[in-house]
């Protein structure tokens, strides 16, 4: 929500308009241009999360884990007006069932903060960066010393039916690499497409195109965490190696969204876009 504030109703007007998308205003003098500026805020952060769903994909190589901490996969927390929260994760073995008590707080238009206790992992806390009304990153420190960092999205619990799949199978996922970051110097692909093809006894079959991505098979298990988030798991087969995978579908339509992948635990991480078919 963008909200602008000033007493000029004319400049507000043009705040609206220009200023909150950060176009300068060549109609008004210079001093009531920054005024109105100034005065414009993009309201992404929610006053209140009771009622919503908040997907974390945690960043492997950005966080500083302790034993016993998830670093792949997704989690998702439900809060609601008791100030308890609840939630799970998957796509990896540390991963506990969450239950707890939180506080939050709007700091400003795009930045919140979160004070919990997870009963099995301790006190914590986490910033909230809105980049959208319903995503954003966020960086979650534990008592224990242990530091979180990645991306979030955030969605009401009655926003209808979902968008994610209950299963992959019989569908084809086209996966569009837009970025890559690897441990290795080379030797990964960092543009192209995979198709992968899910079958219902839980294999799949993947076609690489495009320079460095190459053809692979393996078996796979996949399961929706929310409305908009899925986690697929993978053990991943070619003539090179056989290693595994995680890989965190967020939807943003029924049929397309991101996607981010931690292959062979932190080695290289893929994100890009995806568009399912039949």
């Amino acid at each position: 929500m963008k909200q602008c504030y000033t007493p000029l109703t004319v400049v507000t007007a043009l705040c609206f308009v220009s200023a909150c998308q950060g176009t300068p205003l060549t109609t008004l003098p210079s001093n009531q241009y920054e005024s109105a500026a100034k005065n414009c805020q993009v309201m992404y952060a929610p006053a209140s999360i009771v009622g919503y769903t908040i997907n974390q994909i945690v960043d492997q190589p950005n966080s500083k884990p302790l034993t016993g901490f998830a670093t792949q996969g997704a989690i998702a927390l439900r809060y609601d007006g008791a100030q308890k929260m609840s939630g799970f994760g998957v796509g990896d073995v540390a991963h506990q069932l969450i239950e707890g008590q939180y506080a939050y707080h709007r700091v400003d238009a795009t930045t919140a903060i979160e004070q919990a206790v997870d009963f099995e992992k301790g006190a914590y806390i986490t910033y909230y960066h809105f980049q959208s009304e319903q995503a954003g990153t966020f960086e979650q420190t534990y008592s224990s010393g242990a530091v979180l960092k990645g991306r979030f999205t955030m969605l009401a619990n009655n926003d209808g039916a979902p968008l994610a799949p209950e299963s992959l199978s019989g569908l084809n996922v086209a996966l569009t690499i837009d970025s890559a970051k690897s441990l290795s110097p080379d030797g990964y692909p960092t543009s192209g497409l995979v198709v992968q093809t899910y079958a219902q006894d839980g294999q799949y079959a993947a076609k690489g195109i495009g320079q460095g991505n190459i053809d692979s098979i393996g078996r796979y298990q996949y399961q929706r965490i929310s409305a908009n988030t899925a986690v697929e798991t993978a053990m991943q087969t070619s003539d090179f190696f056989t290693l595994p995978y995680t890989m965190v579908y967020t939807f943003t339509s029924a049929d397309s969204g991101l996607w981010y992948q931690n292959f062979a635990n932190g080695t290289i991480i893929f994100e890009g876009r995806f568009k399912t078919f039949k």
